[in-house]
């Protein structure tokens, strides 16, 4: 099999709008071969360089349109394919808008592999853990109520679970305003856990709002601040109290079997928070930028629920980052960051107590403390 051709489709809404959404046009990549198989993909890029990347003329060895590159190349060597392209793009790629259009192509290559071989490119690239995967819809905020509750409705009906909607404005040449909202997502039921989590093994990702500004102080500071409400008491299997009613000794293996697993059954006890957010980005001189930032939210866990969260005590509110990027060369950067949380505990009657009797305490403790660093290299 052999490549006859590429081309790059340009697709748009009638108009497009003044407004943070990457959905308004795209550039769809058609790989043709001459087996009469057609590889689809989608660059994710400005639709009309993207195009120019793939259509462009040779300049020079390292400098050479997508199109000219892969035409009578075998499409299914694909790994090949990538480094070739990239390799003679290396005077006007490396990263941004070429990348795209490589990835666009590589795309394509695997939708031709994919369909050459009868086979979902999921298991090509090494197999699906499972048959389904939840997907969520995303849009932009509509005008009004009215039209918000519109897309909702268009989106249930197509069969979403989960719907996300965001909205950012640029209020002034240095104030930027952002909002999110994104609805509770269903997710697959953990089926080797349904006798321990309530609603049979439901464990699904809470309901949350985002609330965020961004002030540019001056040429080389900017300070956000974020907003963040998460509605844990919207699932069960993470809100449900980890006390019932009638706990009491004598306990029964049967009796707290029976407790665990239904929709009205033992969860963690977690409650909605709020999360507060502070951050800063200073640009030190052309070659450092340094950055820092402050995280505050609420504990989700009670006492009565200590016992319960022994494998999973999320008790920490305060959060410190600090981290920068160093310009090593114009070819590379250094990149640290570290994160602290601060110590915080929960105290609580042991639920034993309730069913075995006595006066023990459980406890739960959590810091944390982490170090990344990275190092980039442009080639």
């Amino acid at each position: 099999m052999k490549i006859t051709d590429v081309e790059v489709a340009y697709l748009k809404i009638p108009e497009i709008a003044g407004i943070s959404n990457g959905t308004q046009d795209v550039a769809v990549v058609l790989v043709h071969t001459d087996e009469g198989i057609t590889g689809i993909g989608e660059a994710e890029s400005q639709p009309h360089v993207a195009k120019a990347i793939v259509d462009a003329p040779r300049s020079h060895s390292v400098m050479v349109g997508l199109k000219e590159v892969l035409v009578g190349e075998n499409p299914l060597d694909i790994e090949r394919l990538w480094r070739k392209m990239y390799q003679a793009t290396i005077y006007m790629g490396r990263r941004g808008a070429v990348i795209h259009a490589i990835s666009g192509v590589d795309i394509a290559l695997w939708d031709i592999k994919g369909k050459a071989y009868g086979q979902p490119v999921c298991d090509l690239l090494g197999g699906s853990t499972d048959a389904k995967v939840r997907a969520y819809a995303s849009a932009l905020f509509g005008k009004d109520g009215v039209e918000t509750a519109e897309k909702a409705a268009r989106f249930k009906e197509a069969g979403y679970t989960a719907f996300k909607f965001g909205w950012m404005g640029k209020m002034s040449d240095s104030v930027t305003l952002g909002a999110s909202y994104t609805t509770k997502m269903r997710m697959k039921r953990f089926e080797k856990y349904k006798d321990l989590f309530a609603e049979e093994g439901d464990f699904d990702m809470p309901e949350s709002l985002n609330l965020g500004v961004a002030v540019k102080a001056s040429p080389a500071l900017t300070v956000a601040a974020d907003y963040q409400r998460i509605n844990y008491g919207g699932v069960r299997s993470v809100s449900n109290s980890s006390r019932m009613a009638g706990d009491g000794p004598p306990a029964t293996a049967g009796g707290i079997a029976n407790s665990l697993g239904c929709s009205t059954c033992r969860g963690f006890g977690w409650q909605s928070v709020d999360v507060l957010k502070l951050g800063f980005e200073y640009q030190y001189n052309p070659n450092l930028l340094l950055r820092a930032g402050w995280n505050h939210t609420d504990n989700p866990i009670r006492a009565t629920d200590v016992t319960f969260n022994m494998i999973a005590p999320g008790v920490v509110k305060d959060h410190l980052t600090l981290g920068f990027t160093y310009n090593v060369s114009k070819d590379s950067e250094l990149t640290m960051a570290y994160m602290h949380a601060f110590k915080n505990s929960v105290s609580g009657d042991s639920l034993f107590n309730k069913w075995v009797g006595g006066t023990a305490q459980d406890k739960i403790e959590m810091y944390q403390n982490s170090l990344g660093i990275a190092y980039g290299l442009k080639f």
